[in-house]
Parts: structure tokens; C-alpha cells; sequence
């Protein structure tokens, strides 16, 4: 903020001991004035700090507590899905059911799958599927879970199977586009996929993963629920067999996850209660794909 100049009075008479300046007897103190003027930019800047960045944008403060009546999560992918490669078979999805039971008064992982120690099981994560074999289970598997948050981690056995690469995006693409016309109120947390350390693969991974967000920010120009989440913080020391995951992996895994669960619901993005149709036609792009 931008503030004009004080006005300048006669000048003020000199000290004849030190040279300085010194104020008339009968001038005006400005020292409080300038501590009001000061408190006053102090408390804007204040206001500005808490109102502004992504608060000031609409988005709530990573800080901001959250709390959603229903939490009915559907693990889907592969065999890291699954948790191949974690010492109890739960991958990330224990530690990230337990991570939610302080944010929902009901939390349910559900799937037609069950592996792990947990109590609380249950998945969609469909060892040594690629893209097109999820895609053509989804329907029944929506249907019989009904679902208002999916966490989708799926691609891996595409791009370590060098499976038609250049095409995977837009196979990803169009099973988002079959989620989202099934079960529009569904939020889907897209990761992108974890590392691969077998020889000339990491590329390939490269590759796909700089395609998501761009897939991503169209469906959300569209309303889709689609958001995705930072695996950054996974390497290549997080991994067991060069593919899937160690312990360490998951566990970070579960942290993306957790993180992007919790800004959907401070946006207001989770829905506690969703409609399933299969059947509902699917567009692409804009256009039907049938």
C-alpha cells in the first residue's frame, strides 16, 4: 500500500550543542501518530498474511481440521494395490485406513478383493492387471461398492511390460471418463506411478507421469472429481524388487493419499452419499465414446 508523503512545516531549530534538529515547544508530537500509522500497515499486512495465497484463492489452509460424516474408499489398481512387497500384505492401504478413522464418524475400505492383516481388507487391486483389464471390470465393481472416494494407482504393469506405452494415457483416460460417467459424486485420488529401477523402464514411468496432469486438468475443467496426488517423496530406495514397493514405500504412499483425501474434503469435494449406473454413457473430450 502505497501512502503520499507528510507534509513539511517550517523547519525545526537547530540544537546548538550537537547540531541536530530539535521540536518547537509548540509543534505537534508525531510520535504517536507514527505508531498508529504503523500499527495500522501492521495489521493489514497481518490480514493480508492470513487472507492471502491459497486462502485468498478460495482454497482452506493445509491446516484447516476436517471431518466427513461417510468415508467409503475403494482401493484400485494392481498388484501394488494389492501391497505385493510389504512384509503383511496390506501395501498402503492399512496405514492409510487408520489414518481416516479420526476424520469420519464411518470408514470402509470396500472391493470385491481381500489381502492383508487388517481387519479392514477389502480392495480392488487386481495383481498383474494392466489399464484395459481394469477397464473392463470397473461397472460391476463400482456397482457392487458404491464408493465415494477411489484411490487409483494403475499403469505400472503397462509401462514394465512395455505394453503399447504411447497409448497408456490415453487408456487411463478413458477409464477416468467410465469412473467419473458411472459415479459422477465419486472423488477419484489419481497417483501417478511409483518408481521402477528395472533397466530402461524409469523412462517409460517418466513419460506416462508427466502425461497425468494435463488428463487430469481437463476432466476437472469438465466438473470431473479427479485429483491428483504427490508421490514425490518415493524413490528408488522405497522399492522391494525394482516394481513394487517396500514397507517404507507404502508408507508414504499412504501418507499421498491421506494428504490428497484430506484437501478433497476441506474443498467440500466428498460426497457422504453417491448413485452407481454402469450403464450411463461416457464422453470423452466432449465428444460420446460410447
Amino acid at each position: 500500500m502505497r501512502t503520499n508523503p507528510p507534509a513539511h512545516g517550517p523547519a525545526a531549530p537547530c540544537s546548538p550543542e550537537s547540531g541536530r534538529s530539535v521540536p518547537s515547544r509548540g509543534a505537534p508530537r508525531r510520535r504517536g501518530g507514527r505508531l498508529l500509522v504503523l500499527a495500522l500497515v501492521t495489521g493489514l499486512l497481518t490480514t493480508g498474511a492470513l487472507t492471502g495465497g491459497a486462502a485468498a484463492a478460495g482454497a482452506p489452509s493445509a491446516a484447516t481440521p476436517w471431518r466427513v460424516p461417510r468415508l467409503t474408499v475403494m482401493p484400485l489398481g494392481d498388484s501394488i494395490t494389492q501391497g505385493v512387497g510389504s512384509t503383511t500384505g496390506d501395501g498402503y492401504r492399512a496405514a492409510l485406513r487408520d489414518a481416516l478413522d479420526d476424520h469420519a464418524t464411518d470408514v470402509d475400505f470396500v472391493g470385491s478383493l481381500r489381502h492383508g492383516t487388517h481387519a479392514d481388507a477389502d480392495h480392488e487391486g487386481h495383481s498383474g492387471y494392466r489399464i484395459d483389464q481394469v477397464a473392463a471390470g470397473i461397472g460391476p465393481w463400482l456397482a457392487a461398492s458404491r464408493p465415494n472416494v477411489i484411490t487409483l494407482h494403475l499403469g505400472s504393469n503397462d509401462i514394465n511390460r512395455d505394453h503399447q506405452v504411447d497409448g497408456a494415457p490415453a487408456r487411463l483416460a478413458a477409464l477416468l471418463d467410465r469412473i467419473t460417467a458411472a459415479t459422477p459424486d465419486t472423488t477419484v485420488l489419481l497417483a501417478p506411478l511409483v518408481p521402477n529401477s528395472k533397466p530402461g523402464v524409469q523412462p517409460r514411468v517418466d513419460a506416462f507421469n508427466r502425461a497425468l496432469p494435463a488428463l487430469v486438468a481437463e476432466r476437472r475443467q469438465r466438473g470431473a472429481k479427479i485429483r491428483l496426488v504427490d508421490f514425490g517423496a518415493i524413490g528408488a530406495t522405497d522399492l522391494v524388487d525394482g516394481l513394487h514397493p517396500n514397507d517404507s514405500g507404502y508408507r508414504k504412499m499412504a501418507h499421498a493419499f491421506r494428504a490428497g483425501l484430506a484437501r478433497a474434503a476441506r474443498a467440500g469435494l466428498i460426497s457422504e452419499q453417491v448413485t452407481v449406473d454402469p450403464s450411463a454413457p461416457v464422453t470423452t473430450a466432449g465428444a460420446p465414446a460410447g
